[in-house]
């Protein structure tokens, strides 16, 4: 089905604030880590009451919690390399340097040239798309109300088309204005929208109809296509920029949850070391190692939390205008 035969329903298929959405995408990645620890420990405890599970065994709780200790070593290796992805990137001798920042304010210039007014575009992402949204609207209106002078059916091929965009404009603006600017679910916007169908059906309403549209139709169409793809441009980039905030949150929350971890399972292993036989048939002490085990499994559930944001955004969001690779939905 193509953009500009989509329903709103079928646009909001990113928008829905259902748990699957809020565990994949819009939820607070500490809370995320938190459920998933949470079920663990719950799942332990069932089976502990069960009888399926015992810690009474001291050589395979150390052995168990030695590998939580290797496992948490390994993490912070990783958080290591994730660093050094990230400050690569910020290397770069003054030209190089001078470079970026010259492509990103022609780029801003650019989309600038494309409203109505002598406006400049705001700098955080959050208000850049609402300034795109707003000026994508003001072009997709233009483009109908150049149409005076076009036969019906032009008339309804640009219609159809126009309404898409106005649709889609419409529920980029109610996200935003629901969230705060800068906010994950203001900036995941811009990556879920793909304009790749927008473009085409752009550049197939000039290859229809070119030579029934007036001038001015033709100029708001060109206009329009323009900023389609400046949009696609920014769509890549701040999913880029996202991209380098969530690594760094993420080593930082491997830092902090690795270290407490590794002293749990320590803990764990040294009173394994000293209490054996009829103490270890306590309740205390038991529930004392599940909550030790389950701070030792804490990093684990960070970093797949973090993984599996950046997963669901990578593939929702892996198409390069013009070209559409996503199918199915995007969750």
């Amino acid at each position: 089905m193509s953009r500009s035969e989509e329903t709103p329903d079928e646009l909001r298929r990113w928008g829905r604030g259902d748990l699957r959405r809020w565990f994949l995408l819009s939820g607070s990645r500490n809370r995320v880590a938190a459920v998933v620890v949470v079920a663990f420990l719950a799942v332990i405890t069932v089976l502990r009451l069960a009888g399926v599970i015992a810690v009474t065994n001291p050589d395979s709780v150390t052995r168990s919690l030695s590998n939580f200790i290797g496992g948490n070593i390994t993490l912070i290796t990783i958080v290591i390399s994730i660093n050094q992805l990230i400050i690569s990137r910020e290397f770069g001798t003054p030209d190089e340097v001078r470079d970026r920042v010259s492509e990103v304010i022609d780029y801003r210039e650019e989309v600038e040239e494309h409203a109505f007014g002598d406006k400049v575009s705001p700098t955080t992402p959050g208000e850049f798309l609402d300034f795109l949204t707003d000026v994508k609207r003001d072009r997709a209106v233009a483009l109908r109300n150049s149409l005076d002078e076009c036969s019906d059916e032009v008339r309804a091929d640009v219609d159809r088309f126009v309404d898409s965009i106005v649709q889609q404009a419409d529920l980029a603006t109610e996200t935003i204005e629901g969230n705060e600017y800068d906010s994950f679910d203001t900036l995941l916007t811009i990556m879920e929208i793909d304009y790749s169908d927008d473009i085409r059906t752009t550049r197939q309403i000039r290859r229809d109809h070119g030579d029934d549209l007036p001038d001015d139709a033709l100029d708001e169409l060109d206009e329009l296509l323009e900023l389609l793809e400046d949009a696609g441009v920014a769509r890549k980039y701040f999913k880029t920029l996202y991209m380098q905030r969530e690594l760094a949150d993420l080593s930082k929350k491997l830092l902090y949850t690795g270290v407490p971890a590794i002293a749990a399972a320590l803990i764990s292993v040294w009173i394994y070391g000293q209490n054996v036989g009829p103490m270890l048939q306590t309740p205390f002490l038991e529930i004392t190692i599940f909550l030790l085990t389950a701070t030792a499994f804490l990093p684990i559930t960070v970093l797949f939390a973090y993984v599996l944001r950046i997963a669901t955004v990578t593939r929702g969001t892996a198409s390069t205008v013009p070209f559409n690779v996503q199918s199915g939905s995007p969750l």
